[in-house]
């Protein structure tokens, strides 16, 4: 990937990141929690927690993509 691309690409992501993503993960982890608080089944605990660990996993590589693209930009900057 070139470097306008990765610039791009996090661009993109941060968009996407904070029109809609940002505010669906604090809503699941949010409801996730009210969900293990009132639980104690242990088949529906570790449901909560492989969901947890998804969403956390995809909004990791979305800050990731962020990130990429805002070091790529300084990259871009410095050479001009």
């Amino acid at each position: 990937m070139t470097i306008d691309e990765e610039v791009d690409l996090g661009n993109r992501a941060g968009r996407a990141y904070i029109t809609y993503f940002k505010a669906y993960v604090d809503d699941r982890y949010e409801r996730l929690y009210e969900q293990f608080k009132t639980t104690d089944d242990i088949e529906e605990l570790l449901a909560i927690k492989s969901e947890l660990k998804a969403v956390k996993s995809i909004e990791n590589d979305l800050l990731s993509a962020i990130d990429t693209g805002r070091l790529a930009q300084l990259q871009l900057e410095r050479k001009l």
